[in-house]
């Protein structure tokens, strides 16, 4: 519950401040169907992420996006053999914008169908 308290708090700073967006990476979302094929996992973080959401106006939550990538690190992805599954559940969070990484993807309507 501190962690979620935190993340909200750590947000609504953002936007006061005056961000127009404020993107939250959801990478641990497509990495969690290639741990769990049959999205419980994924089902749990999105829930995770929607009470955090949930905290917020309909016109705050329209300026908090969230953000799905294979993940990189040193020149690696750790879920790009994960290529489906990931954009429908994106539509699920309780954010105002979704955007996925497509400019690695080496099927790009596969990855969006």
């Amino acid at each position: 519950m501190d962690l979620l308290a935190e993340t909200e708090s750590d947000i609504r700073r953002c936007l006061m401040a005056g961000a127009h967006c404020v993107q939250i990476d959801f990478t641990e979302g497509r990495l969690s169907l290639k741990l769990d094929p049959g999205g419980g996992l994924l089902r749990r973080f999105i829930a995770l992420n929607n009470q955090v959401l949930h905290g917020f106006t309909p016109e705050e939550r329209s300026r908090i996006g969230v953000h799905s990538c294979p993940g990189g690190d040193r020149d690696s992805t750790h879920s790009a053999s994960v290529t489906c599954g990931i954009v429908a559940a994106l539509f699920s969070l309780a954010a105002g914008v979704s955007t996925s990484s497509l400019a690695s993807e080496p099927d790009r309507k596969y990855v969006l169908g």
